[in-house]
């Protein structure tokens, strides 16, 4: 049964711009450490662009926004061995998320990032 979907669509130029004014103090905020290796050393402002949008469809699917436990630095955005993405969770969030198969889609093209999440129970 599907309990939410969730999507979120930014612009790339977005992450850039905060990217080169706040660097590192920026992705504190939005990264988990297992996400850095989504950015990329080359376009870092991407792989944060994926994160974030990734992170905001989950809070949209579940419903419940950003709010305890659900926070940017215990949620991780991964891929698998073929490069599908997927979410980890921390020991505290994977306790209420884990009744829950979570779906993930990540797209980007033309200076836009698409992110779909698909909640089931």
């Amino acid at each position: 049964m599907i309990v939410g979907v969730g999507t979120d669509f930014i612009p790339v130029e977005r992450f850039h711009r905060l990217w080169l004014r706040y660097s590192d103090r920026f992705c504190r905020k939005i990264l988990n450490d297992k996400d850095y290796p989504w950015v990329d050393e080359s376009s870092p402002h991407r792989g944060i662009a994926k994160s974030f949008a990734a992170k905001e469809a989950l809070s949209k699917a579940l419903g419940v926004g950003r709010r305890y436990p659900l926070t940017w630095s215990n949620i991780a955005v991964l891929r698998d061995s073929y490069g599908k993405p997927f979410f980890a969770f921390d020991d505290l969030l994977l306790t209420h998320l884990s009744v829950y198969r979570i779906h993930l889609s990540l797209s980007d093209d033309d200076g836009h990032v698409l992110a779909f999440v698909i909640v089931e129970l």
